[in-house]
Formats: C-alpha cells, sequence, structure tokens
C-alpha cells in the first residue's frame, strides 16, 4: 500500500501546480517548498488513514472490497485522543500470515 496515493502526493501535487515552474530546478525548487508547506497533521491524517485501510485489507484477508474506515480524526484531535499510531490485533496478524 502506498501512502502517497492517498493523499500525501496529490497534496503536493495541488500545491505545486498553484505555480508555474519553466525548468527542471524551479520544478525542484517548488514541489520542495510545497512539502515544506504541508501541515504535519495533515500527514498525521494522511498516516491514520493509510494504517486503518491496512487493517481493513487484513480483515478482509486481502481483498480490495472494503470501505475506507473514517474515525472522525478532526475530533478526536479536538479531543485530544488523535493516537499517533493504531493497534492491530495480534491475532488478525496470524491470520493474515497463516492464508
Amino acid at each position: 500500500m502506498n501512502v502517497l496515493d492517498l493523499c500525501f502526493f496529490n497534496a503536493i501535487q495541488r500545491l505545486q501546480y498553484q505555480q508555474t515552474p519553466n525548468s527542471l530546478d524551479a520544478l525542484i525548487e517548488v514541489v520542495q517548498k510545497s512539502f515544506d508547506e504541508y501541515l504535519p497533521t495533515k500527514l498525521n491524517y494522511t498516516f491514520l488513514t493509510l494504517q486503518s485501510c491496512m487493517i481493513s485489507i487484513l480483515k478482509a484477508k486481502g481483498s480490495n472490497k472494503y470501505k475506507v474506515p473514517h474515525m472522525k480524526k478532526h475530533r478526536l484531535e479536538r479531543q485530544n485522543y488523535l493516537p499517533r499510531q493504531l493497534n492491530v490485533d495480534p491475532a488478525l496478524i496470524g491470520e493474515a500470515i497463516t492464508q
């Protein structure tokens, strides 16, 4: 699973498209600036979404027929309950390994 596909790359690209670089060096500079401006809280949201998707895939036994879970991250953050990482049931990991 690629975290860039979830939203990180799209967000960086959206910031980069607001500029009009006319050389490779200018493009690299714009992408670097976009990366630097990307908020760490949004990156944390992205990685939490990645982790929740991976858990859903484990529950679906590797199938891509799952829904992206919604954690209400903004609400959890306001309440100071937003985790840095998600816990995975060891039994779920064991099932995935044995299949």
